[in-house]
């Protein structure tokens, strides 16, 4: 009977020792400071560093945080009118409280532990339709959709930018309208987001929304890449040695077809784009190349031998087949 009583007295202590410690609600309130903003010990702290792990508190205040053993419901208690979130959470003329900036600055745009509460397809678990998170976001995967935090209606590419950003003078924004419009020189381009970076099937996935400075990551194609020395500096946002924008170099000692050649090289006029300076996009063929371009024999018109590309004004009529990595001939 002694050791029986030892060993309940042992269970009983451990159950104590881990009521004290901080991932758990202390015996017989909460620490000094629980409801205190300026505390260290201030419970808001307790569920952002926990990712949410508010049910924990369901122990005490119940399932639906509205009392339980505790009978202190955290609806009426005075601060959260819409628990667990402050008001004006849902409300997007609120700019404090709104959850975008939430989202944005504390869980950076990682939302899956909202899953907890809202479910796994942010349908509010079929329980609370206070908690449907797919009454706004009516997108094709909820608030998971791309243009969430990015993009419009048109398309996922900013605007608006992560940050909400509308002008091309925001990086996050810059030039990305530009490079997925349907323009008059090519389709390689159009609503190709893979250009640049890795287009994800879901949401979390290695290469998005995980670098910690928050910077979108570049992840240039073997399109783009057809340039030499291909690059790009996110602190001056500029894009060297692109083929898109004129960065190839033909070489004739390679060609099967070395009568264009006058020179051993045919150019490109390859300059150094400034992503946020969307005022000297070429909209013509001498933006990337000269007519016809360098180290080309002399022609004043193409389709002689692109006759596929361009017609006899130069102007291109299958645009699939230009600014595509290969040379189109006959």
């Amino acid at each position: 009977m002694k050791n029986f009583l030892n060993g309940i007295f042992v269970v009983a202590a451990l159950i104590l020792a881990g009521c004290s410690e901080k991932q758990s609600v202390q015996s017989p309130t909460h620490p000094a400071g629980w409801n205190d903003v300026s505390s260290a010990e201030f419970h808001g702290k307790f569920v952002d560093e926990s990712i949410f792990k508010s049910k924990s508190c369901q122990t005490c205040h119940g399932e639906d945080y509205q009392g339980g053993t505790s009978q202190v419901s955290c609806y009426t208690a005075g601060c959260h009118a819409s628990y667990p979130h402050p008001q004006g959470f849902a409300d997007s003329s609120n700019a404090q409280n709104f959850h975008a900036g939430f989202i944005r600055s504390v869980v950076k745009w990682d939302i899956r532990g909202c899953q907890s509460c809202h479910g796994a397809d942010y349908a509010g678990d079929g329980k609370n339709p206070q908690k449907n998170c797919l009454t706004c976001h009516t997108e094709p995967n909820g608030p998971e959709a791309c243009n969430t935090c990015h993009g419009n209606d048109v398309n996922n590419a900013p605007p608006k930018d992560l940050s909400g950003n509308l002008l091309p003078s925001s990086p996050g924004v810059g030039a990305h309208q530009i490079h997925v419009a349907d323009t008059s020189l090519t389709l390689q381009l159009y609503n190709r987001c893979e250009s640049c970076h890795k287009t994800p099937l879901i949401a979390y996935v290695p290469g998005h929304i995980d670098k910690a400075d928050g910077q979108a990551e570049i992840h240039f194609d073997s399109l783009a890449l057809s340039g030499e020395g291909t690059a790009w500096s996110g602190s001056s946002t500029r894009c060297d040695n692109v083929y898109c924008h004129g960065a190839f170099t033909l070489h004739r000692d390679s060609s099967a077809f070395t009568f264009g050649y006058a020179d051993s090289l045919i150019r490109g006029n390859y300059q150094p784009k400034i992503w946020t300076d969307t005022g000297g996009t070429p909209g013509s063929c001498g933006g990337c190349h000269d007519m016809p371009p360098r180290g080309h024999v002399a022609a004043t018109t193409c389709n002689a031998c692109h006759g596929r590309v361009v017609d006899g004004g130069n102007n291109i009529i299958d645009k699939r087949l230009h600014i595509n990595g290969k040379t189109e001939l006959f």
